[in-house]
């Protein structure tokens, strides 16, 4: 066993166990070990303190090149038996330590908008497993937040069983030897990325499986044992479960153009050639990038900011000492003995390998999905959006594996070092699924988060009052009490400002909600807000600004929609508020009539009677609507002369404020409409 490897090794540790003591401090990746006792800690400590004078006296590498002598058929079978046993075991740790408590990244919020009768409000950009999960729940049926949470889990640990059983299928097509294939098999189902698959409650099982068959899949393309068309299925999987399956794209034109007349060639070609040749290529890439940089907020906010602007939260930069720190944190969150087998690679001829195309088709995966999840804006603060970038140490780990375990490049001493990692791995994922099942420590996880990002922590107060709700928890309701309520200044400033709205002082309130979104950018309510008060008050241009960075912060936003659709109508534009009304409506609940009502204005205006007959008639019967509406309703029907439905329509208008005089004047050709009124 290499003295490097052992010193990173317990390295670590150490890391591990020092930083439990200091769970206050921003390392959130290192410092799972926090909320257990001092026996726990230092059982931990100690147990993998002495694995390697277990590896040693076991003499592991000795036991691995025994598997040689064994016939063909014996080591199928072994490993078959094997894969039947890791399927039991590791389904049967998902199941056992599954998720009770949901506040790791979007948990409850997701819950909630499962439950509801529109779930197809949910996001877009993971709209493959979001239809997966309602497509679940409708089946299961019953209660809707019992279904909700059913679905999430069954297709979390459905999803993690087959994760486990398409390694070792995948570990036997690329290893010949028993040792290798479960040596490959446990450092890649031991990864921090598989906590998803603990009964977790978000919408990334499903992708981070396509990313990993996707992932294999190319190694055994780039080896040429299958042909490059099975690349589509798991990349066109992956991008369908998530938006961020694009950042697979790079590595799968590599392994498409490689073999290629063309891309033999580029590979003949000079560095400084391919330089040249790619510059085109970059300048397009860039200008694409700044039109939509600058054009589209949503786009805009998808990306962490160069430098300082008036939408950065907190000092959130790309080279801010957090975002660096947090980047560090999620490489060891996700692979915990990245240093150990990072050490055990410096014997080995690392350039001559990369020059092979499985290794360089890995490195192009790693960068790129490494490189997004860089550059790419966590918006819960990354120690809670671990969970959107966990698919990026799948590419890593796969990669750093064949490395270190590449049966043509051995070197005594290498075998331990995965072993190695694998106990690391096991040292952390074990407390994380356990902080997912006790209140106290996934409580305290949300107080320290809070505490590292402040703004992005703001809408966990609803989160927790949701929990409180469901669970009568005291320590959360006292977290609530202490910590949250009163401590967020921005959300102070938008409740007065809405106060000062329906009391017409809009100059006012526009004052306070801009000092919320200084305060806090991305609080997209505040922008709402904002553009609303600069409607009222005939300052569209800002108004429709305001909106599109509201939507470009949440693009489910119903009222920004429907406020946008209200510019547009007061601009003159009846084709684009005719879009955002309808967008407003796919989104809105079912009790909300503001986009129809918005909508039916829109078509009388614009002089659609049609259109605006039927939809005034479809709001009026199916919502509560405003009063005018139903005055509007009893004048057509009136004019039908259909007095009884207009009777009733002109009293449902009387009850919502009309005058009875004006009731008087229009029915008074109308006889009959006197008696169904029973006006004098």
């Amino acid at each position: 066993m290499q003295f490097g490897v052992l010193v990173a090794y317990y390295l670590t540790l150490f890391v591990y166990l020092i930083a439990s003591y200091f769970p206050e401090y921003r390392l959130w990746g290192f410092n799972w070990w926090s909320y257990y006792p001092d026996w726990v800690r230092w059982t931990l400590f100690v147990i993998a303190g002495l694995c390697p004078a277990i590896l040693k006296f076991a003499d592991i590498p000795e036991f691995v090149k025994t598997d040689d002598a064994t016939d063909s058929g014996s080591r199928e079978r072994w490993f078959l038996f094997y894969t039947g046993a890791a399927a039991v075991f590791f389904g049967g740790l998902y199941s056992l330590l599954r998720g009770r408590i949901h506040f790791s990244g979007d948990g409850y919020t997701l819950l909630s908008s499962l439950a509801t009768d529109n779930p197809l409000a949910m996001k877009s950009r993971e709209y493959g497993e979001s239809l997966a999960h309602i497509w679940l729940k409708a089946l299961i049926g019953g209660d809707s937040e019992s279904a909700a949470l059913l679905s999430y889990q069954i297709i979390s640990i459905l999803a993690g069983l087959l994760f486990v059983v398409t390694v070792a299928l995948f570990a036997r097509l690329l290893y010949k030897r028993p040792a290798d294939r479960v040596l490959f098999h446990l450092a890649v189902c031991s990864g921090g990325y598989t906590l998803l698959f603990f009964g977790y409650v978000e919408n990334y099982a499903l992708f981070i499986l396509t990313a990993l068959i996707f992932t294999l899949t190319g190694l055994l393309v780039a080896e040429k044992k299958i042909n490059r068309h099975w690349l589509l299925p798991p990349l066109i999987g992956a991008i369908f479960f998530h938006v961020l399956g694009v950042t697979l794209i790079p590595s799968a034109l590599y392994l498409w153009i490689a073999p290629t007349r063309f891309g033999r060639t580029v590979r003949n070609w000079k560095i400084s050639a391919r330089i040249l040749a790619g510059l085109p290529l970059l300048v397009i890439t860039a200008v694409i990038f700044h039109h939509f940089y600058t054009t589209n907020y949503f786009f805009q906010f998808a990306f962490i900011p160069l430098f300082d602007n008036r939408f950065t939260v907190e000092g959130y930069t790309l080279f801010s000492w957090k975002h660096l720190l947090d980047y560090l944190n999620l490489l060891f969150l996700l692979i915990p003995g990245l240093l150990v087998m990072t050490v055990s690679l410096l014997r080995l001829p690392v350039r001559k390998l990369s020059s092979k195309r499985p290794y360089f088709f890995l490195m192009v995966l790693a960068v790129s999905t490494l490189g997004a999840v860089f550059i790419f804006d966590p918006k819960l603060g990354m120690p809670r959006d671990w969970d959107l970038f966990a698919f990026a140490g799948i590419p890593t780990l796969v990669l750093l594996v064949k490395l270190v375990n590449d049966p043509e490049a051995r070197v005594n001493g290498r075998t331990p070092s995965v072993i190695l990692a694998v106990i690391l791995a096991f040292t952390i994922l074990i407390p994380r699924s356990v902080a997912n099942i006790d209140e106290y420590i996934g409580l305290n996880r949300v107080h320290l988060r809070q505490s590292w990002d402040h703004a992005k922590s703001r809408q966990v107060q609803s989160v927790l009052e949701h929990y409180v709700d469901l669970t009568g928890s005291g320590f959360a309701d006292s977290l609530i009490e202490t910590d949250w309520k009163g401590q967020y200044e921005q959300i102070s400033l938008h409740d007065s400002a809405l106060a000062l709205m329906n009391q017409q002082k809009q100059l006012v309130a526009m004052q306070l909600l801009h000092r919320s979104c200084r305060i806090d950018p991305f609080y997209w309510n505040a922008w709402t807000t904002l553009g609303l008060c600069f409607l009222q008050s005939g300052k569209f241009t800002e108004a429709e600004e305001a909106l599109r960075i509201a939507l470009g912060l949440n693009p489910h936003s119903a009222g920004a929609y429907n406020n946008l659709g209200a510019v547009f109508t007061a601009k003159g534009n009846p084709a684009v508020a005719e879009e955002m009304y309808r967008r407003s409506i796919e989104i809105v609940d079912s009790g909300n009539p503001a986009p129809f009502v918005g909508l039916t204005h829109l078509y009388k205006v614009s002089n659609q009677p049609y259109k605006y007959r039927e939809l005034l008639f479809y709001t009026t019967e199916n919502f509560d609507a405003p009063g005018p509406m139903y005055q509007e309703r009893a004048d057509l029907l009136l004019a039908d002369r259909q007095f009884p439905a207009a009777a009733e329509a002109y009293r449902e208008a009387m009850k919502k404020g009309l005058d009875s005089s004006y009731v008087r004047q229009v029915i008074e050709p109308y006889p009959v409409m006197k008696e169904l009124l029973e006006l004098k």
